[in-house]
């Protein structure tokens, strides 16, 4: 995978969607030291509302549809004084598809049963044990 092809991806989904997904290795921010992993966020000026979660998720179909994982992860930066305060972290890698003999599933205790009653259900916002992973929608 090249910049080039990074770029190409961002701005694909910038135009398809009218939204503005930043690359922060673009503006100087170097923040991972993986080079198969971007890094991104939605970028709103003060007088627009951000994507809503409708947006988001047609954009993870889009993107996962094309061959690229897109994860959603909320964090707390460490120089904010509340703690309470996340910043959302796009998070775009290609796919590497593997076939599985066997896969193993970890999960809290209190979903033991339910997973017993009805199977491993993909995610929604009612099943969701955590509130700063966003991206569980539809996967297991």
């Amino acid at each position: 995978m090249t910049d080039e092809d990074r770029r190409d991806l961002i701005g694909e989904i910038n135009s398809r969607f009218g939204v503005t997904l930043q690359w922060f290795e673009q503006v100087g921010l170097k923040l991972l030291q993986r080079d198969d992993v971007m890094r991104c966020g939605f970028f709103t000026p003060p007088d627009e509302q951000p994507p809503g979660e409708d947006v988001r998720l047609t954009i993870r179909r889009y993107v996962e549809n094309r061959g690229w994982m897109f994860s959603r992860q909320r964090q707390r930066p460490k120089a904010l004084a509340n703690p309470r305060h996340r910043i959302e972290y796009i998070y775009l890698a290609p796919m590497i598809c593997v076939q599985l003999e066997r896969a193993y599933h970890a999960t809290r205790l209190v979903s033991i049963d339910s997973i017993r009653k009805d199977g491993l259900l993909p995610g929604n916002s009612e099943r969701q044990t955590t509130k700063d992973r966003c991206d569980c929608e539809g996967n297991i």
